[in-house]
C-alpha cells in the first residue's frame, strides 16, 4: 500500500489532479481518494483557512485521522492531510487560537511524513481559479505557497513536484509510482 498526500496552497489544481489519478489508475491498481477535509468542514459551518478555529483545527485533525484509518486500497491518494493544515495554521492562525494547538498539528505532521510515500507537490503556475472556500488574495496564495515548500523541506519530506497540463501532471505522479 502507498499513500501520497497532493499539496499545495489553494487554487493550484490539486482536487483535480486527485480525480484524474484515480480516473487513470483505477483500471490498473486500487485507487481510493481521501477527500479534503476544509471543504468537508466548511459545508458544515465550521471556519477553516485564514480563519481556523480550535474548533476547526482538531476537526480537522480528527476527520483526517479517521479516513487514513479507515481508507485501504493499493494506492491512497489524499487531497491534502495535517502538512497542509499545518501551513495554513503558521500563517495566518487567528489571535485566539491558542499555541498549543499548532504545536500538536506539528507533532502530527512529524508521525503523517513517516507514513506517507511522497508528497506531490504542485505549484502555482496558472491564474487562481477562485471559490467559495479559499480566499482570493493573490498575496496570500503566494504566502502559503512559500510557507507549502519550506515545510516541505523542513520536515525532509519526499516530494515529487509536478507541473504543467493536469495529464503532464498524471504522467509525471504515474513514473513516480512505477504504473
Amino acid at each position: 500500500m502507498k499513500t501520497i498526500v497532493v499539496t499545495g496552497t489553494h487554487a493550484v489544481g490539486k482536487t483535480m489532479l486527485c480525480n484524474h489519478l484515480a480516473k487513470t489508475l483505477s483500471g490498473a491498481i486500487d485507487v481510493k481518494i481521501i477527500p479534503e477535509m476544509a471543504r468537508i468542514l466548511i459545508a458544515k459551518g465550521i471556519s477553516m483557512n485564514d480563519k481556523a478555529s480550535e474548533l476547526g483545527i482538531v476537526s480537522y485533525i480528527s476527520e483526517y485521522l479517521k479516513y487514513t484509518r479507515e481508507t485501504k486500497a493499493s494506492l491512497i491518494v489524499s487531497d491534502r492531510s495535517v502538512f497542509d493544515l499545518f501551513a495554513y495554521i503558521s500563517v495566518s492562525r487567528p489571535d485566539d487560537v491558542r499555541e498549543e494547538f499548532l504545536r500538536l498539528t506539528e507533532e502530527i505532521v512529524f508521525q503523517e511524513v513517516r507514513r506517507v510515500d511522497a508528497y506531490v507537490y504542485v505549484p502555482i503556475e496558472f491564474e487562481m481559479q477562485r471559490d467559495d472556500v479559499r480566499p482570493a488574495n493573490i498575496e496570500y496564495q503566494r504566502t502559503v505557497d512559500l510557507k507549502v515548500r519550506d515545510l516541505l523541506k523542513f520536515f525532509e519530506a519526499t516530494v515529487l513536484t509536478v507541473s504543467g497540463t493536469v495529464e503532464e501532471r498524471v504522467a509525471s505522479v504515474k513514473r513516480w509510482l512505477n504504473v
